[in-house]
């Protein structure tokens, strides 16, 4: 699904209520919300924010949480009864969407459905075990500095391919990840 029908999809559904619930985006989302969670806290792990104490770590579970999501093959985010009563202000949500509709229409022109080999079930599945083990590895590494940067970067092109249907993205998280990989046997 592409970015721009995303936001869209959410912003009507910011229209209906005055109060947006998490569980409500989750479910409008559908298997797009997979990817989102993969690549929003792999952004936010590059950001001032990521470098507080414990934020890479709730960032991991949420990127695990949504990697056995996959593997499951579920089409629905399946979120704790607490989780999905967060709610937010529907003015709140709406200017977020709109400071993001930017982002996304520059972030949609360099993403297009390529490579598809890549974002059929198998392959998916397989990348979803990788962003699994990378998120429990950024876990337990949360503690050592700028560790957790490296292992975010993959999943960043692993979230964005998975959520908009770019093999190219994820191709390009399988070859930041060899790098990273080889770079780490050669030091």
């Amino acid at each position: 699904m592409a970015i721009e029908t995303v936001l869209d999809a959410l912003n009507q559904h910011c229209d209906e209520k005055e109060n947006v619930f998490l569980g409500d985006m989750c479910d409008t989302l559908k298997t797009e919300a997979f990817g989102l969670l993969i690549f929003f806290p792999a952004l936010i792990s590059f950001l001032p924010l990521g470098f507080l104490p414990g934020v890479p770590a709730i960032c991991a579970v949420f990127i695990m949480l949504s990697a056995v999501h996959i593997l499951l093959g579920r089409s629905h985010l399946w979120l704790p009864q607490g989780v999905r009563k967060i709610s937010v202000s529907t003015g709140k949500m709406s200017s977020f969407l709109g400071s993001l509709g930017a982002w996304g229409r520059r972030l949609e022109r360099l993403s297009k459905q390529r490579c598809n080999w890549l974002t059929v079930s198998f392959s998916l599945k397989l990348t979803s075990i990788v962003v699994f083990l990378l998120a429990v590895a950024s876990l337990i590494f949360s503690f050592v500095p700028f560790l957790g940067l490296v292992l975010m970067l993959p999943l960043a092109f692993f979230g964005a391919g998975i959520c908009m249907r770019d093999g190219l993205a994820i191709g390009l998280g399988w070859g930041v990840l060899g790098t990273c990989g080889l770079t780490a046997l050669i030091v």
